[in-house]
């Protein structure tokens, strides 16, 4: 299976990749004037962090929060948050092992860390996002919500049958095709949005996008490679085990 640790969960964190890049001249264009960034200028340099992991094999609970959520979380666990200190986040992203979803630690480095030609059989890097699902106001829509939102945009509502489980939904001309597998599980309704481009030499590559709303109403985010469908509802399912396994109650 392909590795996350070079890509993001969500269309959230591509939003905020193509936000850093538009700002990135201005930024650049300041510094290079031998001025210390301020105001927007830091507040870009600041978000640009995120797409850099900060791996640690510490073991130390980090204590934060989300929206009206309390976590605690080994540090081991978290490659970036806001602070490291703890205490609010906009967002903290998550890296474990699949598929056992075990945090950094000496045995596993190589899984975690090596490009998949040396990485070790039976072992992939996967990541997830836990972010403030209130952050635009309001709450997240449901799964079911989010899939009625866009279904006028299927080319049909009858769905075909898709692998492993999934109805499958097409959006988009041949030149750039989103494919929204659906499927019910015990949890929830599981949803990926995957793209299709001619660019891609294999279909494997292809990247399929996941949002979805925690009990909690922060918002599970994350993202995989075609050739892992098989393994999503597992994949869904060990992410929001681990969040539910962090939950800590409020004060």
């Amino acid at each position: 299976m392909h590795s996350c640790q070079d890509n993001f969960a969500s269309m959230h964190m591509l939003a905020l990749i193509c936000s850093v890049i538009v700002d990135a001249t201005t930024v650049r264009a300041q510094d290079s004037q031998g001025k210390p960034l301020s105001g927007q200028y830091a507040e870009v340099e600041k978000r640009s962090q995120v797409l850099n992991d900060q791996p640690s094999l510490d073991t130390t609970p980090i204590t934060f929060s989300i929206g009206g959520s309390r976590y605690k979380v080994p540090r081991n666990y978290i490659v970036w948050m806001d602070n490291w200190k703890g205490g609010p986040q906009t967002l903290v992203r998550f890296k474990v092992t699949y598929p056992k979803f075990k945090p950094l630690d000496q045995k596993n480095t190589p899984c975690m860390s090596l490009a998949p030609l040396y990485r070790p059989s039976g072992c992939a890097p996967v990541e997830f996002i836990v972010a403030n699902g209130a952050g635009g106001g309001g709450w997240p829509a449901s799964d079911e919500e989010a899939f009625d939102n866009v279904r006028d945009l299927f080319h049909s509502q009858t769905p075909l049958s898709g692998p492993y489980g999934f109805e499958l939904y097409e959006t988009g001309p041949e030149n750039a095709r989103i494919e929204t597998y659906r499927k019910r599980t015990p949890e929830h309704l599981l949803i990926l949005s995957c793209f299709f481009q001619p660019s891609f030499t294999r279909r494997a590559a292809a990247v399929c996008n996941r949002q979805s709303r925690l009990a909690d109403h922060n918002e599970l985010e994350y993202h995989l490679y075609f050739d892992q469908l098989e393994a999503a509802q597992e994949i869904d399912e060990g992410f929001r085990s681990l969040v539910k396994s962090f939950t800590a109650p409020t004060k």
